[in-house]
């Protein structure tokens, strides 16, 4: 692979890794809701969630760890 592909490849799989633990442990399997500010209220509920969970998981974390 040339260096653009390299670069695009990281980045691709880094979406569809979120993407996925998004879809497979943050959302639910049937929204039962109509319209669309309810909608978006429970997918970036979902963004919120994840992105806390980055936050602990590299940053929180580590350290804690370290400090014990």
């Amino acid at each position: 692979m040339d260096p653009f592909e390299k670069v695009r490849f990281r980045i691709r799989s880094t979406v569809k890794r979120s993407n996925s633990h998004l879809k497979d442990w943050l959302l639910p399997s049937k929204l039962m809701v109509r319209g669309y500010s309810k909608i978006t209220f429970c997918f970036m509920t979902g963004v919120d969630c994840l992105a806390a969970l980055k936050i602990l998981q590299y940053f929180i974390l580590p350290l804690l760890e370290r400090s014990t």
